[in-house]
């Protein structure tokens, strides 16, 4: 082993590196002649931890991050070239090298963000989710979306996907003879929705958003369970008699009106004029989350009646007849949207339901939730389900795969 080179990789994973040690970081990755000290530098024992977002020295944020991708993809094709020559090796999990690198890997449960290209690895038949969803309309209709499109667009002459393929061409009747649509995605789905007033909703795994094939002039109501991201866009209506009452977020400009739009859950109404942000309103979580990216929005508890502006950068939480506000760093909170899971502001169990909901299986804790274990980091959401089980076993966490797609987590409290 070059104790020099080794020496060096574990410098770079320690972030302890400048420029111009992690440019030859990167051009001795992308030799693959080192893959041993790579390796070894990997398994280390030490404490220190190498984070996404800590830039290089001399590098910006974006530099440094363009630098460490180059860095992992270069060191993961050079694994992949050895792992063909033992084309078993991965079959099985609990004798199985990790399928992708684990940077910086740490007792603290700390990792870097994971990617994996081979998308072919499965285990107990368990797939990464996709575009699968299902749109239902008021007469009994439902249509099984192609998983092989990203969204669905409603124009004022008809309902088609994304690349303009009508959707309803074979079923006959046209699509906006039909006032409200159900779209919603299953465990392991995700879908895009352009309403007809040009405003995009990105729906996350197991969400339904109602909504009409079109807005009347007095108001944009839709209704969502689960989780989604909006992008609205402004819509002017023409102003008849005064501004709307005290509360409605509606502005009066000489002889238009800016109409607000609404977001109805369980527990709460977000109303907006133009603007980005997610909501959160899963059935089985204990809060419903709301995420300002930017513009404005206002939060009405429907049990309390408290309502609260939101200003970005900021999240409302509602539990009950309560309402929180705090400043928040809004990457964390819309990574699913981009393909990541960010794991860095959540707690094991609601870790745990991400990816149960994301590769729909289910989630059981025998005796009680580990509190040995700690998730923080980034993880794309393609990753085979052999790799993110070898992800959970690398951070200590036990447990066993049972029937019906059931995971259990085991709390081996005297460990």
């Amino acid at each position: 082993m070059n104790q020099e080179i080794y020496q060096l990789f574990r410098k770079y994973q320690q972030n302890k590196c400048g420029r111009e040690d992690a440019l030859r970081v990167l051009d001795l990755v992308e030799q693959g002649e080192f893959q041993a000290e790579w390796e070894a530098a990997l398994d280390a024992d030490e404490t220190e931890v190498l984070l996404l977002d800590e830039s290089v020295s001399g590098m910006t944020s974006a530099e440094s991050e363009a630098l460490r991708m180059r860095i992992l993809r270069s060191a993961q094709a050079t694994r992949r070239k050895e792992r063909n020559v033992k084309v078993h090796r991965l079959r099985y999990i609990r004798y199985a090298a990790a399928a992708v690198l684990l940077i910086g890997l740490a007792f603290s449960g700390y990792f870097w963000l994971f990617q994996s290209d081979d998308r072919a690895d499965t285990i107990y038949g368990i797939v990464p989710g996709g575009h699968r969803a299902t749109l239902a309309l008021t007469d009994g209709r439902v249509v099984l979306l192609s998983e092989s499109q990203e969204g669905i667009v409603v124009t004022k002459d008809m309902l088609m996907y994304g690349d303009g393929t009508e959707i309803l061409e074979s079923l006959g009747s046209p699509a906006l003879s039909v006032p409200l649509m159900t779209l919603s995605t299953p465990k392991g789905g995700t879908y895009q929705a352009t309403l007809s007033d040009g405003s995009r909703v990105w729906l996350n795994a197991g969400s339904t958003l109602k909504y009409p094939s079109r807005f009347g002039d007095a108001e944009r109501i839709v209704e969502l369970e689960g989780e989604a991201f909006f992008e609205i866009k402004e819509q002017k209506i023409k102003a008849q008699g005064q501004a709307n009452a005290m509360g409605d977020l509606s502005i009066k400009h000489k002889d238009d009106v800016l109409s607000a739009f609404k977001v109805v859950t369980k527990d709460q109404t977000v109303e907006v004029l133009g603007t980005q942000f997610n909501i959160s309103a899963y059935a089985d979580e204990p809060e419903i989350k709301t995420t300002l990216v930017e513009g404005s929005v206002k939060i009405s508890n429907l049990t309390s009646h408290d309502m609260r502006i939101l200003n970005p950068n900021e999240q409302a939480i509602v539990h009950g007849p309560q309402v929180e506000i705090r400043k928040i760093d809004v990457t964390s909170y819309v990574a699913w949207k981009n393909g990541l899971f960010d794991f860095n502001t959540l707690s094991l169990e609601e870790a745990m339901r991400q990816i149960a909901r994301w590769y729909d299986i289910e989630v059981v804790y025998e005796n009680g939730i580990p509190d040995n274990v700690v998730l923080r980091g980034k993880m794309e959401r393609d990753l085979s389900f052999q790799t993110v089980l070898e992800i959970l076993q690398r951070l200590n966490l036990d447990y066993r795969m049972e029937a019906e797609r059931r995971l259990v987590v085991l709390n081996n409290k005297n460990r």
